[in-house]
């Protein structure tokens, strides 16, 4: 009995230190609401700057220090064309070593549907048996019903 609730001790501990490594940011744009707008979620590896020319970079994320690793941002923005500058970094691991590409200031621009929920990713992948090509991209999927690739946009390919 005792080993079951030293078990379980150990096991809520380290749940709730593993969940405190990680936060989402999260900021209504425009006055949206969720219906009439769109939700977009970045996936950790991006550090947000501007929506449609607008500095939210400060309002966003604080005082805070942000891991690019673990942290994620949820913004709801209204429908329509939007525009996202963001800082981007890509972590590949070769093994022995992570390799490291970071890109600043990308502009991605989409035309959002109100009530849609859209997810912006990263893609690195490896293009050749040793290591030596490398194709990195950002894609924006819909993910209100499943996950949809609906763009695509590549920053690098050494084919």
């Amino acid at each position: 009995m005792k080993k079951t609730t030293l078990f379980l001790a150990l096991v809520l501990g380290s749940v709730i230190l593993l969940s405190s490594c990680s936060t989402t940011y999260k900021m209504n744009l425009g006055d949206a609401s969720a219906d009439q707008g769109a939700t977009v979620n970045f996936s950790s590896g991006f550090m947000v700057k501007k929506w449609n020319n607008i500095d939210i970079y400060d309002d966003l994320y604080g005082d805070w220090q942000v891991w690019w690793e673990s942290n994620k941002t949820r913004l709801t923005v209204p429908s329509g064309n939007n525009s996202f500058t963001f800082d981007v970094n890509f972590s590949i691991n070769r093994g022995n070593s992570i390799t490291t590409y970071k890109y600043n200031n990308i502009e991605l621009q989409y035309n959002l549907l109100p009530g849609r929920k859209y997810s912006i990713e990263t893609s690195a992948k490896m293009r050749s048996f040793l290591g030596t090509g490398v194709q990195l991209s950002i894609g924006i999927y819909d993910v209100t019903n499943g996950k949809e690739l609906l763009k695509e946009w590549k920053l690098r390919d050494d084919s």
